[in-house]
């Protein structure tokens, strides 16, 4: 059949045929071939009825999905609308057609999508490998094994598993550079049905030897949760390696902001809490200055100034506590020392956790009237549950009374002497 209208250098030909009925003058939506019509261009159209083609005063088509005839047709006119779409002859596939390839596709330039990309849509058991210039496998899905490496093809069992593939190199580095300082990381536990003691998630550092056993170095858990009372006790804790695949805890921060080391449970208020049969150790550093004393601990008050400290050299220990004059005032030297030294009740005793031991000391509220600043606490303290707050004592403070006193039982001894 020959073709008569207007011709477009390239294109596509749609044909939609209807069958009018008395008097319609619009004809729009799926025609006899089951076609819905649309078209782009009001130039690119032919309309024919009857096979006669009209002309452009005939019609009007603006609105790309109907042709409305200047007249109306009779029953059982046929009007077949042509569409023509113009198109570029390329190496592409329509972005509104889609399209699939069944061999590789190699793309030189840039790749740039603005929608979403979908690999494996329909769980097919096929690998995505994107290379860097110096490593092969820089980033690998393991379409099979659910299983996302970067830096290698191998898979070490857990769903995101980093590898320098070669050498010993910082495996994630996570960096913020911006202004607002959100999580770095997140640990997230979806169970529906998590146990007492299920930690929240945590850091694994273990190795496994080429005869498949497994040697575990070092845990770090965080937030257990205590499904008794629907509580996170927030502790985060540290393992290190007991031997073959086993881990123990060695070291716990509390909710409340407890170091604990060697232990799991700290005192009612201690920041610090250290238990076991090994030693604390504060090491001096050797340096040409090895007899010079240096802080092994400062002590600060809350505004920061120091207030004592733990000092040591290559010989010994001291144990210092304010006492620069500069921080004193209403200096007296004068005071009678003898009368209340002999205040103080020295006694014979054994702590009642230590049955087998007699030891010289005093008893703490009765050498609290007498010199209160070697007393800490209150008699007979309690908590608010009842339970004993015990006092302490600081010896050294009763030192100052014990020297004034022998100073003035010299000058009396002195006095003696000379018949005074």
């Amino acid at each position: 059949m020959a073709y008569i209208g207007t011709s477009p250098s390239n294109g596509v030909r749609r044909v939609h045929t209807y069958t009018a009925t008395a008097n319609q003058t619009t004809f729009t939506g799926s025609s006899t071939e089951g076609v819905t019509l649309t078209y782009a261009d009001t130039n690119y159209i032919d309309v024919f009825q009857n096979g006669v083609l009209l002309g452009s005063a005939d019609y009007t088509s603006t609105s790309g999905t109907s042709v409305v005839l200047a007249q109306g047709a009779s029953v059982s006119d046929l009007v077949v609308i042509v569409v023509y779409d113009v198109f570029s002859v390329a190496d592409t596939v329509s972005k509104t057609s889609g399209g699939s390839f069944d061999s590789a596709v190699t793309i030189s330039g840039a790749l740039s999508s603005k929608g979403g990309a979908v690999f494996n849509e329909d769980s097919v058991d096929v690998d995505f490998r994107v290379e860097s210039n110096g490593n092969a496998n820089m980033l690998f899905v393991d379409g099979g094994n659910n299983h996302v490496n970067i830096g290698s093809s191998s898979d070490a069992g857990g769903v995101l598993n980093v590898s320098d593939g070669t050498s010993f190199s910082t495996g994630i580095t996570v960096e913020n550079t911006g202004d607002t300082h959100g999580s770095v990381i997140d640990f997230l536990n979806n169970s529906d049905s998590p146990a007492d003691g299920d930690y929240i998630g945590g850091l694994n550092f273990k190795e496994t030897n080429s005869a498949g056993g497994t040697h575990q170095f070092a845990k770090i858990f965080g937030i257990a949760t205590d499904i008794t009372d629907g509580t996170e006790d927030g502790a985060l804790t540290f393992e290190t390696s007991a031997g073959g695949a086993n881990t123990a805890e060695r070291m716990r921060i509390t909710s409340s902001g407890e170091l604990l080391i060697g232990s799991t449970t700290g005192g009612s208020s201690s920041s610090l809490h250290v238990q076991g049969n090994g030693t604390l150790s504060v090491f001096q550093v050797a340096d040409a200055n090895s007899g010079t004393a240096r802080n092994a601990i400062l002590f600060r008050n809350s505004s920061s100034t120091g207030v004592g400290s733990i000092q040591i050299n290559s010989t010994g220990t001291g144990f210092n506590t304010s006492s620069d004059h500069r921080l004193k005032e209403n200096v007296d030297y004068t005071f009678d020392a003898t009368t209340r030294l002999k205040q103080l009740k020295p006694a014979r005793f054994n702590f009642i956790a230590d049955a087998d031991t007699t030891v010289d000391g005093f008893l703490a509220h009765e050498v609290q009237s007498v010199v209160p600043e070697a007393i800490t606490g209150t008699h007979n303290e309690v908590d608010d549950d009842g339970n004993p707050v015990m006092q302490g004592i600081d010896q050294s403070k009763l030192v100052p009374l014990l020297v004034k006193t022998i100073q003035e039982l010299e000058a009396r001894i002195t006095a003696l002497e000379n018949g005074e």
